[in-house]
């Protein structure tokens, strides 16, 4: 796909049981934000979503997106920190 080339951007999602409802409510809006200006992007990167556990309130919530399961984005179960080098890694918080 065009994101292939671009850089990886890793969205973090290990935090769910830290969020209330009307949060995790409007981070999967974001979620579907950052997807749809990604995949309207020239240059798109590579989205990852780590931490997205089946049965986490966070993937029931996506989900119920419409193509949710189609999506261009890599989902990790596990957390970032083991899918990447650390030295390859910049968090913002």
């Amino acid at each position: 796909a065009r994101a292939a080339k671009g850089a990886t951007v890793v969205v973090d999602l290990e935090w769910e049981e830290m969020m209330q409802p009307r949060e995790l409510k409007s981070l999967i809006q974001q979620l579907l934000y950052c997807y749809g200006a990604n995949r309207r992007a020239q240059q798109p990167v590579q989205l990852v979503f780590s931490g997205v556990e089946e049965g986490s309130k966070t993937h029931e919530g996506l989900s119920k997106q419409s193509g949710y399961e189609s999506w261009e984005v890599k989902k990790l179960t596990t957390k970032y920190i083991e899918a990447f080098p650390k030295e390859k890694l910049i968090y913002l918080t």
